[in-house]
This record gives structure tokens, sequence and C-alpha cells, in this order.
């Protein structure tokens, strides 16, 4: 009987592993070999410093500092950072909470203006994702 026990036990841990390595992590997903849609969901973007306080002013971003890069699209899955400038990603999920996407950058050392960055939002299908139009943003807005 505990034979019988053990070998359904290590079944369920070799299928619950398998569930793991067959989920798609939308940061390394090929964009380009992705389903397409013309949609374009709304995005909101905000971008916070190391106190949790919304960065408003181009002002008051600094180079060479830590800040969180909080991206929302309606109905959206996830949101990836295709590629940006004077900053580099330090921080980025695996899932999105919601219709939340969180990152955590740095901006450069030469950093002197607002940040840019290309986003692409994406919606699960299966065991894939379809992807939307990329979208412009600059922050502080």
């Amino acid at each position: 009987m505990q034979k019988i026990i053990f070998f359904f036990a290590t079944l369920m841990v070799f299928a619950a592993c398998q569930d793991d390595k067959d989920k798609v992590n939308p940061n390394t997903v090929n964009l380009n070999a992705l389903q397409g849609t013309h949609t374009v969901s709304p995005l909101e973007a905000k971008i916070y410093n190391n106190r949790n306080e919304e960065v408003l002013e181009v002002a008051d971003l600094q180079p060479d500092h830590e800040y969180k890069i909080v991206l929302k699209g309606e109905g959206t899955d996830f949101i990836r950072i295709k590629n940006g400038h004077v900053f580099e990603v330090i921080e980025q999920p695996t899932v999105a909470s919601g219709e939340e996407t969180t990152y955590r950058i740095k901006t450069g050392t030469d950093f002197a203006d607002r940040l840019y960055l290309n986003v692409v939002p994406l919606h699960k299908s299966g065991d894939t994702f379809i992807r939307e139009k990329s979208q412009a943003v600059f922050l502080p807005f």
C-alpha cells in the first residue's frame, strides 16, 4: 500500500513540474512569432520613486536611481516592455497581477529627460499569448 501511495505522490509531483515547465514566460517569448491583432488597448503608466511616491515632474527623476514602473491595460494579461531609452530593467515580472504589470528599473548615468518605453500588451490564449500593436509611452506624462 505504501508503494502505491509513494507512486501516486511521485506522479503528482512530476505532473506539477511539467505544468510549470510548459508555461510560457511573457518576457522571453518571441514577440515577432506571436499572432497579432490590430487592437490597441488603453494603457495607463505611472512611475514611482523608492518612497513609493508617484513621480509627476521630469525634474524629480534622477540619473542612476531606481524606480518602479506600473503599467495597466484594459483587458490585458501582461504588458511587456519591448525596449526603452536611458534605463535598464532590474526586475521584471513573469506574471501580471490582474491587469497591472510592475517593473523595477534603474536610470542610466547619462539620463537627462523623460523615460521612453515601447510596450506590447499581451493577451493569454491557451498556453501562449496574442500580442497587440506596440505603443510608445513617455514617463512622467
